[in-house]
């Protein structure tokens, strides 16, 4: 059945990438898989929660030359940044350059206990690809859209408007080059369930390819 429990034996690991360009709905995909998975975690949300980090405020502060980040609470300091990194400038580098290197050692540390810990886990992401992370993972899924429902789903969610989320896009691989890259792509137009329906398949049929079950 379509949400039946399917594990591999003990001591077996598999890790499996959920991405797609930001508002494609990948978070979405892989919360399907909470109670499948022996884990789903976000990439995204570790992003987010960084930020609630005193020492990474005080570097962001340093890097952008405002030391009032420094004592920013994490939703004042998102939005701040939300509405300086994508104007052009190269303020979205100095934010990756604090940020994107303690996700990756964070990733490659989590993928590394997942393997000596056995199981099926799944990271989901915008940024798998564009921070060279595929590498980890037995199977990849790329989760599509176009980009006028991204920027929608993202307003009505957040509040973004749609020339930033265009920015953001700008800033991330080419969508068509994720699929490319991928063993399984979604096509997210038929709403959350249909979704997630497809992901729960694509995941059963993981498990099998891979012999993991």
């Amino acid at each position: 059945m379509l949400g039946q429990e399917m594990k591999p034996e003990p001591g077996v690991s598999v890790l499996i990438g959920v991405t797609g360009n930001s508002g494609c709905g990948q978070s979405t995909a892989a919360a399907a898989l909470e109670g499948l998975a022996d884990g789903v975690c976000s990439l995204d949300i570790l992003g987010h929660r960084m930020l609630e980090k005193g020492f990474v405020t005080k570097e962001l502060s340093r890097s952008f030359g405002m030391p009032e980040m420094a004592g920013m609470v994490a939703p004042e300091l998102r939005r701040t940044l939300s509405g300086m990194v994508f104007d052009g400038s190269n303020r979205l580098q100095a934010l990756n350059s604090v940020v994107h290197p303690r996700m990756v050692r964070w990733a490659r540390m989590t993928a590394r206990r997942a393997r000596v810990q056995g199981g099926v886990w799944v990271l989901e992401g915008a940024l798998l690809f564009e921070l060279g992370l595929a590498e980890l993972f037995d199977s990849t899924v790329v989760v599509k859209d176009t980009f006028e429902r991204c920027s929608r789903r993202i307003y009505e969610m957040d509040g973004i408007p749609p020339e930033v989320t265009r920015r953001r896009w700008e800033s991330q691989m080419d969508l068509d080059g994720k699929a490319a890259m991928a063993d399984h792509v979604i096509e997210n137009s038929g709403g959350p369930q249909y979704l997630q329906e497809r992901m729960i398949t694509i995941f059963h049929l993981i498990l099998k390819t891979l012999n993991r079950i």
